[in-house]
Order: structure tokens, then C-alpha cells, then sequence
């Protein structure tokens, strides 16, 4: 269970309208509802479960049942898109974000599979400062699930963050309210499995999802290297991802490796970058001119001491000055604009190839989502039932994962293992690995992260050479692909 399948048509698009219904009657679904619009989206979905060979002996039957080997009856199943946030342009919202479409046949199929009788769970933790609600109704998730709940399937729409902000151009200024964050989540303390175990050097600062660096350090510092992960992931039996593709400024891609960063429910506990300059030990940024270099301490700490702790009360006091400072300046984000003034830098916030530290973390995270029991309890064995599932149809480039161009990519893939998805969908699209840091360091881990190996990759069931992607994608500025 180690090949990955690739789907490839870059002539098809999302369809329109909720709750994004078959346009085929299949003869697995016979008598369900159909759509008055073609969904493409639902026949190459299908397709490459029938390229995986899921329930070979069934397919073309009234009896197919892809997913009956990987999930049974009275199972709890969590669907986790990314929906990392909602998008100033709404009309770039279905680059950013896993779409409704892609999530629908897969609820289908689970549904199937428990026989009627289970619990399907959609959920995510989005970026903090998300607005769920808008995210959801933009792609049509929402409405999808409101559909299905009222045909008679038991699935649930769920905001897994335990902290929810409100931002004013690139300033946190005030908490959302909390009525729809769960209670349930666990600490996981991975502590010396974690790749920043390190004693030696106690002088590291990570700069987490938040201000207040202190919470992140607090959580990871020598040998303490804690998260705080959703208890519907880790309680799950089975969990099925379901990335966007993308490209991603820290990170260089965000695909299925990235993409279980969002079981995390609490920014605070990531480390996103080692705070300042190359040349004091950071990753934030590369070298700064030793002219600029104390004006950037000295900025680091005024904002320390200004929003730290406090930024409820001065987040709203920093974002008037620096519109007053930059009233000119139509930027979302005054914070980087400033940022970049003071350093001469063109890098904000470990926004470039030369950040390791997001590259831990999204690697620790995929080892509690493996090897992580049900209590956050780190085992030698892997733990749950999982799957990948990628929405590629509408893909990003350059400038991702929050502004990037539309990319016509047309590929949904579908693996069991994070790795050897990104891996194999790296080499589909013509991006060498080894220009990517987190998959230089992934590559050196996987006796844990691919245990079983790369496997087989196959292109609308034919060897991966045999097939030509026509597109390209551009990496995002400071980055080389």
C-alpha cells in the first residue's frame, strides 16, 4: 500500500453549484440524486479510485465498494481539507482552498462503505486570524454538508482551533468569538522524537503562529516539544487528507506533508522560524547589513514588549500608526511592509528557501499523525488508518499559499503514505525535490515517514513517463525550483 495514482485532465473545472451531485447515475449509487451540470470533478475522483485498483474484483458493479478494506461500519471517519483561510479576493478563494467538490464524492464513499452507519467528521484548524464560516460557504463545503445531513448521512462541519484572532492589516487585534472551538484536544509531547531536540543550544527563540514567542518557546525548548492536537484526529479510526496544491512561501509547497499542520489547534505550539537574521543564528531572514542589524533587534524588541503579552491592547494602537506611517500604502499586510523598511530585507517572516524550522514542524506533526495513539501517547507502531486524497484540479503558484496564480493542473492523486504523494506528485509536475528544504530533510527520515518505501506512481493508469504535465509552476519570490 505504497504506489500512488495520479488523475491528470487539465481541461476540467470545479462545478458551481452545492451540493455538487453526480451528473452520472453510477451503478454503485443507482437511484441517488444527479446534477443539472456536468461534474467532472466527481467522474476523475472516481476514476482514480478505479486506477488504484480499490476493490478491483467490483469495479463497474452495482457491488464497488472502494473504500470496504479501509473503512467498516459504526467508524468514525475525519475528512481534513485545508482550508487555511479565506481569501481578501474571493474570486481566488478555490486556489487557496480544498473545494466542496472535491470533499463530496469522498463523503459518498465513506458513507458506503460504513453501510449507513458511522460518524463522518469534515474538519480543520485554519490559520488563526480564518473566518471558518466564509471559507466553508465560499467552497461550497457548507452547503454540501447541510445537503447530506438532511438526506440522512451523519456528517459533521467542524473548526478544530482552540484560538481564533481577528487581523487589521497584518496586526492580531482582538479574539473571535470562541462558540464553535471544541474543548476536546491533547498535548502531544514529542519531546525527544521531535526533529528540534536539541540541548545544546538554549539560546534558540522560535517565533510561533502568535505573538507571544514566549507560549511557543514554553513548548519547545531542549528536549520539551509539545503540540496540541485535535482529539477527532487522534480518536479517529480512519483519517483521509485532503490538501490543496500549492506552492507556499515557507515551505516552498504545501501539499499532503503540510497539510496535517492543521491538526494542530493551537498556532502558538508551531514553531514557524528561529527569530532573526542568519547572521545572529535565525532563520526569519537571510544575513542583514551590520548597519541595519541593531535597528532590527532593536524593532524585535519594542514588538516583544509591545504585543507579546499585550496585543489586545496594542494591536489596535500599532495598526492606526502604521497606517498613519504608510497611509500611502494600499499593502494587507503594513506589518511586512515595515518589516522589510527596517531590515532591507525582502524577507518576511522565514518566507524563503533558507527556513528549516517550519520543516521540523511539519515533519513532527506527521509523526504524531502516524505514531500518535488515541491519548497523544508516541508508539513504534503506526496508529491509525489513513489515507490521501489531492485536490490539484485548480492549483497555485508563485506567491502561495495565501495570493497565488491560478494553475490549471487538473490532477487529483490519491496515496497512503504523505511522502510518497508529494514525492511522486513533485516529479509529475517537473519540480526537482531537492530545491525544497522540507523534502531534503523529509528524504532523511524515512525509515519512519515511508517505512515501506516510495512504491509505484502511475498516471491515468499508465507509467508516470508516459505522460507529459503542460503546465509549469513558478516558485514564490525567493524561492528557486
Amino acid at each position: 500500500m505504497n504506489n500512488t495514482t495520479i488523475s491528470y485532465n487539465n481541461k476540467i473545472r470545479y462545478p458551481k453549484r452545492a451540493p455538487f451531485d453526480p451528473s452520472i447515475s453510477y451503478p454503485e449509487f443507482l437511484g441517488s440524486n444527479l446534477a443539472d451540470e456536468h461534474n467532472e470533478v466527481y467522474d476523475i475522483i472516481r476514476n482514480t479510485f478505479i486506477n488504484a485498483e480499490l476493490d478491483k474484483e467490483n469495479i463497474g458493479s452495482t457491488n464497488w465498494n472502494p473504500f470496504k478494506e479501509l473503512i467498516k461500519p459504526y467508524q468514525t471517519v475525519v475528512i481534513k481539507p485545508n482550508l487555511v483561510l479565506n481569501t481578501n479576493d474571493p474570486n481566488i478563494q478555490n486556489i487557496v482552498t480544498t473545494h466542496g467538490s472535491v470533499i463530496r464524492p469522498i463523503i459518498d464513499y465513506c458513507w458506503l462503505a460504513m453501510e449507513g452507519k458511522g460518524k463522518i467528521i469534515i474538519g480543520d484548524a485554519p490559520q488563526a486570524e480564518t473566518n471558518f464560516n466564509i471559507v466553508v460557504e465560499r467552497n461550497g463545503i457548507l452547503e454540501t454538508v447541510n445537503t447530506l445531513i438532511n438526506r440522512g448521512i451523519n456528517v459533521e462541519l467542524k473548526d478544530f482551533r482552540s484560538i481564533k484572532v481577528i487581523i487589521d492589516r497584518g496586526i492580531w487585534v482582538d479574539e473571535q468569538p470562541v462558540s464553535q472551538v471544541p474543548a476536546d484536544n491533547i498535548v502531544v509531547k514529542l519531546n525527544e522524537k521531535s526533529l528540534f531536540n536539541d540541548t545544546s543550544n538554549k539560546k534558540i527563540r522560535y517565533h510561533g503562529g502568535g505573538y507571544d514567542s514566549s507560549v511557543t518557546i514554553q513548548h519547545h525548548h531542549g528536549s520539551i516539544h509539545e503540540y496540541k492536537v485535535s482529539k477527532d484526529v487522534l480518536q479517529a479510526d480512519v483519517v483521509i487528507s485532503v490538501p490543496k496544491l500549492k506552492t507556499h512561501k515557507k515551505a516552498g509547497i504545501t501539499c499532503c506533508l503540510k497539510n496535517l499542520v492543521g491538526i494542530n489547534v493551537d498556532k502558538n505550539f508551531l514553531p514557524h522560524f528561529i527569530i532573526g537574521p542568519v547572521n545572529i543564528g535565525g532563520d526569519e531572514m537571510p544575513k542583514v547589513s551590520t548597519i541595519r542589524l541593531p535597528l532590527v533587534l532593536f524593532t524585535r524588541f519594542i514588538r516583544d514588549f509591545l504585543l507579546d503579552k499585550h496585543w489586545k491592547t496594542t494591536g489596535k494602537f500599532i495598526s492606526n500608526i502604521l497606517k498613519i506611517l504608510y497611509k500611502d500604502n494600499k499593502s494587507e499586510n503594513l506589518a511586512a511592509v515595515a518589516s522589510k523598511n527596517i531590515s532591507g530585507s525582502k524577507i518576511f517572516q522565514g518566507a524563503w528557501s533558507g527556513n528549516s524550522t517550519i520543516c521540523k514542524m511539519i515533519l513532527d506533526l506527521n509523526r504524531i499523525f502516524m505514531y500518535a495513539d488515541d491519548n497523544g501517547i508516541l508508539q513504534d507502531h503506526i496508529c491509525r488508518n489513513h489515507f490521501f486524497i489531492v485536490d490539484g484540479i485548480i492549483a497555485g503558484d508563485k506567491n502561495g499559499p495565501m495570493e497565488p496564480n491560478s494553475v490549471n493542473a487538473g490532477i487529483v492523486a490519491f496515496g497512503y503514505n504523505a511522502l510518497n504523494v508529494d514525492m511522486a506528485l513533485l516529479k509529475f509536475i517537473g519540480i526537482d525535490s531537492n530545491n525544497i528544504p522540507l523534502y531534503q530533510i523529509a528524504q532523511e527520515h524515512t525509515n519512519w515517514l515511508s517505512p515501506n518505501g516510495y512504491g509505484k506512481i502511475s498516471v491515468n493508469g499508465k507509467e508516470i513517463s508516459n505522460i507529459k504535465f503542460e503546465d509549469k509552476f513558478t516558485p514564490p519570490d525567493n524561492w528557486k525550483f
